[in-house]
């Protein structure tokens, strides 16, 4: 679609040459003999589930295109839907926000704003479509454990974006400044950061596929964790917690070995299996974060 979803999300206007369009309508158009503020809130669940697509459309006369009485046409444009359909399940609230919309698209119209005169296109990705799109690019490059985390992380930053009013905003109007502000509402240094981590790669994958110039969120430094004191265990201290070990926990105690001996990672110990273990080559295979299987002996 054009510039007109651009121009929804910024405060200012422009001066096209003026050209005849149809008035702005919200479909469905919702034909009734009461007003809509007196429906039941059966008769609203109804009409939700009759039409489950809506959205604001309108018709503009084409520069070039004529009726077959050499009248200028009028053309459908792109109905602009800002997952309003998703984000919106109460039928007051979706009216509402569409209604806001509608009245947006007819003042622009009046203002003068052309379709077909601003020779550019604008993206169609809000900002939460954008999130979800870049997360479903995401998924099969990760492990399930990975994808989980950015998926938490990345729904919490989408529920600040809509406190904010800030869902419907081009991806490309979310800059460093909202997303530090975001940052700073995670209190855990240890949190904010992998947070900062989940955002990252996301927006990485965004500006790969060109929906946003770059990942500016690698610019945002890290927050300091507080560091904890280290305690350092005596030979007498590990004698003795590995006798009480071998008596009451040995999974616990293999699990310590692979950490102490092997500098395993804890989630690559959880992830071994019977099939892993080769007694004929003694050999473990185990999963990395990256997917790849390797053999230690």
């Amino acid at each position: 679609m054009a510039k007109i979803i651009d121009l929804l999300h910024t405060e200012y206007t422009i001066a096209y040459i003026v050209r005849k369009y149809t008035r702005p309508s919200i479909y469905p158009k919702i034909v009734t003999s009461k007003p809509l503020s007196s429906f039941t809130n059966e008769e609203k669940k109804a009409i939700l589930k009759k039409y489950s697509r809506w959205y604001v459309y309108y018709s503009f006369e084409h520069p070039t295109a004529k009726t077959s009485t050499g009248q200028p046409k009028k053309v459908p444009q792109t109905p602009i839907y800002f997952n309003v359909n998703q984000d919106y399940k109460d039928f007051d609230e979706r009216l509402k926000f569409l209604k806001m919309v509608r009245n947006s698209v007819e003042k622009f119209l009046k203002d003068g704003f052309s379709p077909y005169e601003t020779g550019e296109t604008a993206s169609e990705h809000t900002a939460l479509s954008a999130l979800d799109f870049a997360l479903e690019i995401k998924r099969p490059e990760v492990k399930e454990t990975t994808f989980s985390g950015y998926e938490t992380r990345i729904n919490l930053f989408k529920k600040y974006l809509k406190s904010q009013g800030y869902s419907h905003f081009s991806i490309k109007d979310i800059n460093k400044s909202i997303v530090s502000q975001y940052l700073r509402t995670i209190k855990n240094a240890t949190h904010r950061n992998n947070s900062k981590g989940a955002l990252s790669a996301i927006f990485t994958v965004l500006s790969s596929e060109d929906l946003i110039p770059v990942n500016f969120i690698k610019e945002i430094q890290n927050s300091k964790k507080e560091e904890k004191p280290v305690r350092i265990y005596t030979e007498e201290d590990v004698n003795e917690i590995s006798t009480l070990l071998k008596q009451h926990d040995q999974t616990l105690l293999m699990f310590i070995k692979f950490v102490s001996f092997m500098f395993w990672r804890p989630i690559e110990i959880l992830r071994i299996r019977i099939e892993d273990v080769n007694f004929e080559k003694n050999t473990i295979s185990v999963e990395n974060k990256t997917k790849q299987n390797k053999d230690y002996s």
